[in-house]
């Protein structure tokens, strides 16, 4: 009985935090709403009267910028808005200097709240590649620099939900595109990846891991740079 008690109080302590954690959230919105209302404004109604007499050119104003302090050093590498969510944007991090690799970033920034990131998730790799599935919102694939592509769920925690592996057909280059696709003749989720080891590879997702079939395999051609030898 007192296990049982002990898992009822620390499960009452849990529904608590997230209680204040939801109402914090929404605090924080409305103070950032209030902050931000001139530039809310100018993104709905701005309007340059001069652009009339510019042929072929408008005006371009910036409304806000999202920083977040532990991503200073890094590249924005890729940015996907959310199909769902208008407001909500995923932006991919890393570094484009492949002499000096660290760890990645993957954060979800909102309109309503540009001060700080709505969903911040560590990555070991710097990220190259996201995409935002167009019907289940919260599901994000990433394709990273060591190869790998993950998906990364919004509802569950830090850790990606599918992960490539060596074992599961993992690329061995940075993987520069990922793209979902509509759901397979089995009606598996599915997406594709492009990397520079010359693989286009199809991804299903089954059950709790990641099936991959080689869709097109491109080699370099003997020759070198002789045209001739392309594609033999």
């Amino acid at each position: 009985q007192e296990d049982k008690k002990k898992t009822t109080s620390s499960e009452l302590q849990s529904d608590d935090v997230g209680r204040v954690s939801r109402v914090a959230k929404i605090m924080e919105r409305m103070v950032n709403q209030n902050t931000y209302d001139e530039i809310a404004q100018d993104f709905k109604y701005y309007e340059d009267a001069g652009d009339d007499f510019k042929e072929g050119k408008g005006t371009l104003l910036p409304l806000w910028r999202f920083r977040y302090d532990k991503t200073r050093k890094m590249a924005v590498t890729a940015l996907c808005w959310n199909p769902l969510y208008k407001d909500l944007f995923a932006v991919g991090q890393g570094s484009y200097d492949f002499t000096n690799q660290t760890g990645g970033m993957l954060c979800f920034y909102s309109l309503k709240n540009p001060s700080y990131p709505e969903y911040i998730f560590p990555v070991s790799s710097g990220v190259m590649s996201l995409d935002i599935h167009p019907e289940h919102a919260f599901l994000v694939a990433v394709g990273l620099y060591d190869g790998t592509v993950a998906v990364y769920d919004l509802k569950e925690e830090q850790n990606p939900v599918y992960q490539s592996t060596a074992r599961t057909g993992k690329h061995t280059d940075p993987v520069w595109q990922v793209s979902w696709q509509k759901n397979n003749l089995d009606g598996n989720i599915n997406f594709y990846s492009i990397s520079s080891d010359g693989r286009a590879v199809n991804w299903i997702l089954v059950k709790n891991e990641l099936h991959c079939q080689d869709v097109v395999k491109l080699r370099a051609p003997l020759g070198g740079d002789d045209p001739k030898g392309a594609g033999q």
